[in-house]
């Protein structure tokens, strides 16, 4: 089966003299990000592949979520000024960055996830000249 290409960054989507997203279709997106994670684990057989279906489609929801709020605090900034009376702001962490962080951290725990169900191979510990010099020296010590 071809492997689809990645979808476009976001930047294409920003329309930032109108909407920050008037262009964007959120649902085409996850599909398109959905369709990406499935063919990186299209080698996954059997319940694992059920499972890695689920957790894609969470990952790719989390990535356009990712992409929606990185585009937001790109324009306005991570921090922002938030009205705490008539004449009194303080500064905050924008919700928007605060989103990205969660995101990017339920995404990265999911992707391992998907990683985990694959067999592990088995560690072959690698020598090297310094490893049979010191192991010599070791003896006669």
């Amino acid at each position: 089966m071809p492997k689809k290409p990645a979808p476009e960054p976001l930047s294409a989507d920003i329309d930032q003299d109108a909407d920050l997203l008037a262009n964007f279709d959120r649902e085409a997106r996850i599909q398109s990000e959905y369709d990406a994670l499935i063919a990186c684990f299209s080698d996954l057989d059997g319940h694992r592949q059920k499972i890695a279906e689920v957790l894609s489609r969470q990952v790719a929801t989390l990535i356009v979520e990712m992409l929606i709020a990185e585009a937001h605090f790109s324009v306005h900034g991570t921090v922002e000024d938030m009205q705490q009376g008539k004449d009194y702001t303080i500064k905050r962490i924008s919700p928007y960055f605060q989103v990205y962080q969660q995101s990017a951290s339920s995404c990265s725990t999911a992707i391992k996830n998907i990683l985990s169900m694959y067999p592990k191979e088995d560690k072959v510990k690698v020598e090297n000249e310094l490893d049979d010099l010191q192991s010599f020296f070791k003896r006669y010590k």
